[in-house]
């Protein structure tokens, strides 16, 4: 029974400590962005991706004749590991301005995806250099050798004479290309990584 009663006593107690203590209010939630704000950093983020796609097609001329484009009309891709590797620091740097210039807090659920498959495809890139020596000159369905030929045939057009002034340009820069390729699977070769044996 004394037990009971001074268990009243203490709760009576505490409750009277509550009562005169200050009360500490919870810490407010972040109000949510408007939809004024949303939109306004879904269009610069749009902004910046266009800006940066538009950079990232400079690092590939055959990819601006892919897309009917006509600069760079008399070069071929880079084919080298430096040329990889600046391609990659770009993309890189693109990745952390992104990050730093742009809420995705605040943006609607297409740029917030576009967003998050710029970074995912820069990560991809990034896990793919240390396989890079695993890449083959050629497979069962052709190689360097016969996809510049192909691009050429298929996809250079000529419409005035200066676009025939660029393909022959193209076709100077085909044994640059191939070796090229062939220093990179030189030095795979050099690590024991060679095509399979049905691929020669």
């Amino acid at each position: 029974m004394r037990f009971i009663l001074f268990s009243s006593i203490a709760l009576l107690a505490l409750g009277s400590v509550a009562a005169c203590s200050p009360q500490v209010s919870a810490p407010a939630a972040a109000a949510a962005p408007s939809a004024e704000a949303i939109k306004a950093e879904s269009e610069k983020l749009n902004t910046f991706l266009n800006a940066k796609f538009e950079e990232s097609l400079q690092f590939s001329p055959e990819s601006l004749t892919g897309l009917g484009r006509k600069e760079q009309y008399d070069k071929l891709d880079d084919r080298t590991v430096a040329a990889d590797e600046r391609e990659l620091a770009w993309r890189r740097a693109t990745v952390e301005e992104m990050k730093k210039t742009i809420d995705p807090a605040k943006l609607d659920e297409e740029a917030r995806t576009s967003f998050d498959v710029w970074v995912n495809q820069f990560e991809q890139d990034e896990l793919a250099t240390k396989w890079r020596p695993y890449r083959y000159l050629a497979n069962q369905g052709g190689g360097v050798h016969t996809g510049i030929p192909q691009f050429l045939i298929t996809q250079h057009r000529v419409d005035e004479k200066s676009d025939m002034d660029a393909y022959i340009a193209r076709v100077g820069l085909i044994a640059t290309a191939l070796d090229q390729s062939l220093e990179t699977a030189s030095a795979s070769a050099k690590l024991g990584i060679h095509m399979p044996r049905f691929v020669y």
